[in-house]
Parts: structure tokens; sequence; C-alpha cells
């Protein structure tokens, strides 16, 4: 089935931007809306309150409501003025919020194009924001050590500004202190390693392997193996997957097919036998879609692709799909169709 029919035959609505199964999140984020401005700060300290004990949890959600609050930072601004002299883990979710709102506000405003596509006025506005966050972030750690939100978003200003290597190594070991398989600090540092930043493909691989080999069952952390690869696909230029025409694979595909037992060995780390669901993580969702980009682009791994991807429950994470600019949404669909996936059920 060529690309222009998988992509027309594909449909059923699909939940962008929420790659996670939590309710109490979904409610949580759906009621932003209908209460006034003033209250949506409360709402979201609220809900990242019981959740302080998870940090994967508790990472997840203040992602989420930075996200939302990137357009009008100046409500958290304004309740991060507010003292909490009695109640410092009250501010510290309040300064970890404030500071990821203002890493998502900063890359609205530079943009996701090269650096050469950036304006001078756009890039220093991107780094004063930065600044400003890395400054809140820092507060909220010195309240509550090792605070997980707030750590692991110091690795995303790290890698706005160009921190030094070992001031990267040194913030990714502060991330690590709550939870030393925290999923995004170690999506975070990847990232750093790869060629397109700071580091190098040996680097990326390195890391990545390094990862997955030391996780411990049951932990979707093993992601970083075929993100690494994804990341060094997309490098290459390589957009669409290839599984389904491996005969016409670019070489950079095939050269990573050493490599494909290894990943296969992470996949099995994580979830045991294909057929049997692993325990559930608040990043479950995007790694399943990461191990099934990778396995969209390897010869005769259709099962393990479609496996994965039926755990995608109709929620469209933003990695893999984020590789594909502009056709994201219709390549998430295409892939469903193309393995015999239904979105349908799923979707609301």
């Amino acid at each position: 089935m060529g690309l222009l029919t998988r992509l027309s035959a594909a449909n059923g609505r699909v939940i962008e931007g929420r790659a996670w199964i939590d309710p109490e999140l979904d409610a949580a984020l759906d009621q932003l809306p209908v209460v006034t401005p003033e209250q949506t700060v409360e709402l979201a300290l609220a809900h990242l309150r019981p959740i302080r004990t998870d940090p994967e949890r508790h990472v997840q959600a203040t992602e989420a409501f930075g996200k939302h609050f990137a357009k009008n930072a100046d409500l958290v601004r304004a309740r991060a003025g507010y003292p909490e002299p009695d109640d410092p883990e009250t501010a510290a979710d309040v300064l970890a919020l404030l500071g990821t709102t203002l890493v998502e506000r900063a890359w609205l405003v530079r943009g996701n194009g090269l650096a050469s596509t950036v304006s001078g006025k756009s890039f220093g506005h991107f780094h004063t924001l930065l600044e400003e966050a890395d400054h809140a972030l820092v507060e909220a750690l010195r309240l509550v050590p090792g605070h997980p939100a707030a750590a692991t978003k110091r690795l995303a200003t790290a890698l706005g500004a160009g921190a030094p290597e070992d001031e990267w190594w040194e913030r990714f070991g502060v991330a690590r202190q709550v939870r030393p398989t925290l999923y995004p600090a170690h999506r975070l540092m990847l990232t750093s390693r790869c060629a397109k930043w700071y580091g190098s493909d040996e680097a990326m691989f390195r890391f990545a392997r390094e990862v997955a080999a030391a996780a411990p069952p049951g932990d979707p952390v093993v992601a970083m193996l075929p993100l690494a690869h994804i990341e060094y696909f997309c490098a290459m230029g390589i957009r669409l997957p290839q599984g389904s025409d491996f005969a016409n694979a670019p070489d950079a595909v095939r050269e990573r097919q050493a490599d494909v037992g290894a990943v296969i060995e992470a996949s099995r780390r994580w979830c045991g036998q294909s057929g049997r669901l692993p325990p559930p993580h608040p990043r479950g969702i995007e790694a399943h879609q990461l191990f099934a980009g990778f396995f969209m682009w390897t010869e005769g791994q259709e099962q393990l692709t479609r496996w994965h991807l039926r755990q995608s429950k109709g929620r469209m994470s933003s990695q893999p799909w984020g590789y594909i600019p502009q056709r994201n949404l219709e390549a998430f669909r295409a892939a469903h169709v193309e393995f015999g996936v239904g979105l349908g059920r799923f979707a609301r």
C-alpha cells in the first residue's frame, strides 16, 4: 500500500500532546480553560501536591502544565512572587513550574528551526528566558534538594545555553537523585550527547547502550536505545519508516541492522516477551512508540512494530513523530493503518 493511499485510508481521531494514561492529569488539564486565570495555577499546584512521591508523574504533570502556561507565563510569575516560608515543597513546586513554563516559552520564541534561521533579537530573548528559568529552578532545588521537575528542567536550560560537559553530568546526577532511571532526564541527556547538539554519534550510542544495559527489568528507560537510532536516522535525512519497503532502504538504515538484536533485547528487558504488558509507567506510551518507530525501519519486525503501536491507545507522543515535520499526525495514522492497528476504539 503506497504512502498516499495509507494517509487517505487512515481515520479516527488522535489524542495529541497527552502521551500518558492518567485520567487525573487529563481531568486537570481539561479544567484549566473553564476556571479563572488566577485559579489555573492553584489548580495545577493542587494536582502536583499529592503526586510528589511519584517523580515520573510529577515531572510529567509539571511539563504538561508548563506547556499550558507557556503563552501566559506572567500567571506563574505572579504566583511565584507569593512567599511560602512554611511550605518549602509548595514553593519549590511553584518555582519548578515557573522554570518549566519559561523553558517552554523560550522555545516558542526561538522556534524549532536551525540556529541560522533565528534572528539575533529572538536569540537574545531566548537566552534571557532561559536565564530566568534556570534561576527559578536553582531556587527550587535549594528549597527541596533533588526536586525532580526542577532538576530535569535544568538539563533543558543547559541544552539551550550550551553548558560545559562536566556541568551536564553534574546536573544529570542531581536529576537522578530521587529516581536513578528518571525517564525525562535520560531523554534530555541523550539529546545533549547527539551530534546535532554537543556530542557525536559515538557518544550518543554509548550513552544509550549503557542506559539500556543498566536499566532494571520493567523500566522503559531502555527506550533511549531506539531513540538514539531514530535520532541517527533523522540526522541522515530519513523521514519516513522503511519497514514495508526495506529493499529500497537508505544505506544509513542498513548500517544499523547489526544493532537490531540489541534493541529487541531492550524491548524484552522492559516488556518481557511480546504480548505481556510491562508495569504501568507514566512514560510507557512514549517508550512504546519509540520502539515501534525503530522497528518500522527494520526488516522483518512487523510483529514487534504492531505490538508496540497497539499500546499507543490512540495517543500520539512527541517522539518519534515530531521528527516528521508538518506530517507527524499523518505519519502516526498511516503507521497504524500500515500495521493494522485501529485508532477508533481508543481515540476520543
